[in-house]
């Protein structure tokens, strides 16, 4: 069973080292793993990934050894004995000892006895490593560790949340971070004209065409999804919808980047009355708009691949409503995703978020007198939300905030996700 390991290794190797996330390295890999293995493979990798924070700091403290080629080993060998047991324990230290045997890493008599304490309750570990350093040093920067590896969020994460919102509403929002939302779609209108018996053997109907996933499943993993007939919505975003003025006979603009299915916003508002300009230059998460949607032409629907730059080539008019959704941090992609803590490039923050605010400054000229523009971001960086608004309106007058909603995962909509609806003067 040892090349359940070897092909685990593989794949996170691929993460860790080329920065890949677990879908293409798992492709990447693939033809080194057996079909009967894959189901075990993808396993054990994602339970390292959703362990990753806790694992250094094992590795670091039990083993000695920062370097990630034995992290992953040992990492394989934790989450094999802690969770699913997919190989022999027995076996599983045997094969580790050989593999750290090569990095000349000792497995002592002590490291076995502490590294079977750390299977019995991770929780308590962490307390004994996490309270005998904070009689040695900085608390603040411990506590940060601390929450980091109990939650599996990335240390700069942590320490973001705490500086910008305080310690309570952190810890609230940290917690909630490790359990996933409700599962929510939007029926695709666009192509979808009646809700069928089978559809709704998968799906209740909350509010018209918003229905909750009823199923366990991944709801991205559904048929209805990824035909493209359900479109995966959240509470949060499905209110944004609800909070955009009802244009009847104008023109609207959409843009998005990096936010999968956000198509919905045509689908729930779109009119034919309308003149609608959807650009996104996420073909490859929305699919179904160009191969689909696009050719049946819908009347006054036109849809355009493209980035920021490209908006202005495609919009002859100014619009009655202009929705933003540019590219941001998207922690909203920590719950499902969490290689993207992993892999995020925190020098990146600066830029991300002056694009944001240029950006949105930018769309303004393509509003029309008393129209409207709107900015929706999958995040609770506040610099990226309430700051960012106020620079804007320090900078453009002519617009007055109509409203403003933040939302965190430990509130009833258990979302991540923020808004703002502006007026022009």
């Amino acid at each position: 069973m040892s090349s359940i390991y070897e092909s685990s290794f593989k794949v996170l190797k691929t993460i860790l080292k080329e920065n890949e996330f677990f879908t293409i390295a798992l492709k990447k890999n693939s033809n080194s793993i057996k079909k009967d293995e894959i189901v075990s493979v993808s396993s054990l990798c994602g339970l390292f990934l959703r362990n990753y924070y806790f694992i250094r700091v094992l590795v670091a403290n039990v083993f000695n050894t920062t370097d990630v080629e034995p992290m992953i080993y040992i990492g394989l060998a934790y989450v094999n004995n802690s969770y699913k047991k997919i190989v022999d324990t027995n076996e599983t230290l045997k094969f580790l000892a050989n593999k750290l045997a090569l990095y000349e890493i000792k497995v002592t008599d002590e490291v076995k006895e502490t590294f079977n304490k750390v299977l019995i309750s991770k929780k308590d570990y962490l307390k004994e490593v996490f309270s005998n350093k904070l009689a040695k040093g900085d608390s603040q920067k411990t506590g940060f560790k601390y929450l980091s590896a109990r939650n599996n969020l990335p240390e700069w994460v942590v320490k973001t949340l705490v500086k910008q919102y305080g310690r309570d509403l952190s810890i609230k929002t940290i917690n909630a971070m490790t359990k996933m939302p409700k599962q929510f779609g939007y029926i695709n209108s666009l192509l979808v004209k009646e809700v069928t018996d089978d559809l709704k053997k998968d799906f209740k109907v909350i509010d018209g065409n918003f229905m909750e996933y009823t199923l366990t499943s991944s709801i991205r993993k559904n048929g209805y999804v990824r035909n493209g007939d359900i479109l995966p919505l959240q509470v949060a975003e499905y209110e944004f919808l609800k909070s955009l003025p009802a244009i009847n006979n104008g023109f609207i603009a959409y843009y998005f980047e990096e936010k999968e299915a956000l198509y919905s916003m045509i689908s729930n508002r779109y009119l034919p009355t309308n003149k609608v300009s959807l650009l996104t230059p996420s073909q490859k998460n929305n699919s179904e708009l160009f191969t689909k949607i696009n050719p049946s032409k819908p009347a006054n629907l036109d849809i355009y691949n493209s980035d920021e730059s490209g908006i202005i080539s495609h919009l002859s008019e100014k619009q009655d409503l202009v929705v933003f959704m540019p590219k941001s941090s998207n922690l909203e992609l920590l719950r499902r995703t969490p290689e993207y803590g992993i892999l995020f490039d925190t020098n990146n923050l600066d830029r991300i978020i002056e694009n944001e605010l240029n950006g949105l400054s930018d769309i303004t000229q393509y509003v029309k007198d008393g129209g409207y523009l709107a900015y929706a971001v999958s995040t609770f960086n506040i610099k990226e939300t309430i700051i960012l608004v106020k620079n804007f309106l320090s900078k453009h007058p002519e617009y007055t905030l109509e409203k403003e909603k933040i939302y965190f995962p430990f509130e009833k909509e258990n979302s991540v996700f923020y808004f703002a609806i502006f007026k022009r003067k």
